[in-house]
């Protein structure tokens, strides 16, 4: 990752949180003559896919989060593991989560999650020409369900404030010029 011009400067930086999946950095930064602490959440990549059907729909998941303890409608995505390519889990992801395969994928760009509190960078991939094969669920994704949604119908569900996910939100306007 490239990093910006800044006269910030890191002054100690220790792990306070450390396990398999996510860690969490304490850094004290010195901003101008002031020293702030910033709690950094170091999670890896991910991919997040628009699955665009013939029909000009896009597929999205309802599913529980526990980080909310509400369901939300999102696009499939999954994180990359070490070895992965981003467009090898954009095509496993989105076969897992939604059953489908896609002969067309497309990288469209880049987000940053929550640029402030973590490093996360997060792959948009647009999928075309789909056909169903079979869902393979892990054991947290069992009460999934796939929802096809029109190209216009999910920008005016984003509006209203039904789809909340940023990244799927952010996804879906990355993904709109190209598909309508």
């Amino acid at each position: 990752m490239s990093k910006g011009k800044t006269s910030w400067k890191v002054k100690k930086s220790r792990y306070v949180l450390e396990n398999p999946w996510i860690k969490v950095r304490r850094d004290d930064v010195d901003v101008g003559g002031e020293v702030l602490d910033y709690y950094i959440l170091e999670e890896g990549p991910d991919v997040i896919i628009a699955a665009l059907t013939s029909k000009n729909e896009l597929l999205f998941n309802k599913t529980f989060k526990a980080g909310i303890w509400d369901n939300v409608i999102e696009l499939p995505a999954g994180y990359i593991d070490k070895g992965n390519t981003p467009r090898q889990v954009a095509l496993s992801e989105l076969r897992e989560e939604t059953g489908y395969v896609a002969s067309k994928l497309k990288k469209v760009g880049e987000l940053y999650r929550s640029p402030l509190r973590s490093t996360q960078v997060t792959s948009v991939f647009l999928a075309q020409d789909l056909s169903f094969k079979g869902q393979d669920l892990e054991v947290d994704e069992k009460q999934n369900k796939v929802v096809k949604i029109k190209v216009e119908k999910a920008l005016k569900m984003i509006k209203k404030g039904e789809i909340k996910d940023m990244a799927s939100v952010a996804a879906v306007l990355m993904v709109e010029k190209l598909v309508t």
